[in-house]
């Protein structure tokens, strides 16, 4: 549920975001574990790209936004 938020923090303005270096949050702020994982943290990768992809869907439900690039 974090992963969602913080891209749409960064849209509104928040100023700071986690590294996709740091993984998935795993509480209010995020650890620091340098080298990124593909696998431990794609989650990282899709959390945030489904929520910068709906901010940039006018008029898509959440459900029903395009991941399929």
């Amino acid at each position: 549920m974090l992963e969602n938020l913080w891209p749409l923090a960064w849209v509104l303005g928040f100023p700071d975001a986690p590294g996709f270096a740091d993984g998935m949050i795993q509480g209010p702020t995020p650890p620091s574990r340098p080298p990124f994982h593909p696998v431990f943290d794609g989650g990282v990768v899709h959390e945030r790209r489904h929520a910068l992809t709906w901010a940039l869907s006018p008029g898509v439900s959440w459900d029903e936004t395009d991941l399929s690039t």
